[in-house]
């Protein structure tokens, strides 16, 4: 299966026997500590991260501000579901 995807497989017993594939042992590695989150609201927290990027790259916001005031407006759309 993995050399149909060229991806890691999702269980963690088969991602610590690693891969011999000099690539592949990137993404194996990768994927043992890498984390997830539950998007709550695909529409809304697209709006936030779009809102943080652009807050920044216009300079209204430093990246500081603008990560704390996307965590304040991901913090609500949490509390309303």
């Amino acid at each position: 299966m993995v050399s149909l995807s060229y991806l890691p497989p999702v269980r963690r017993d088969m991602i610590s026997a690693g891969s011999k594939d000099p690539y592949l042992s990137i993404f194996y590695d990768s994927a043992l500590i890498s984390r997830g989150w539950l998007d709550v609201n695909r529409v809304e927290s697209s709006k936030v991260f779009q809102g943080i990027v652009e807050s920044v790259t216009s300079g209204r916001k430093n990246s500081t501000q603008a990560l704390q005031d996307g965590n304040d407006e991901y913090d609500i759309i949490l509390e309303n579901i």
